[in-house]
């Protein structure tokens, strides 16, 4: 019994996790998509990583703002 009081909480707690592991893959493919394409137009190892890392933290930054106004909004239980 009393786990069933703390199933909701674990629930909420696992999407939670599972929205932050979703972000933060689409927060490496955008390093990686852009490293590589910066690459490929001939930019140097240097300047690809600073785009690729660039693009990461704005894609990480948009993502988690939108999982914050989500759940502001009552759009996504928590």
């Amino acid at each position: 019994m009393a786990l069933q009081q703390w199933l909701p909480i674990i629930d909420r707690v696992g999407i939670f996790a599972v929205s932050l592991g979703g972000v933060a893959i689409a927060s490496q493919v955008a390093v990686a998509w852009t490293t590589l394409r910066a690459r490929a137009n001939g930019a140097t190892r240097t300047e690809a990583r600073a785009r690729g890392r660039d693009a990461g933290i704005v894609t990480l930054l948009v993502a988690v703002l939108l999982l914050a106004t989500a759940a502001t909004l009552g759009l996504w239980e928590m």
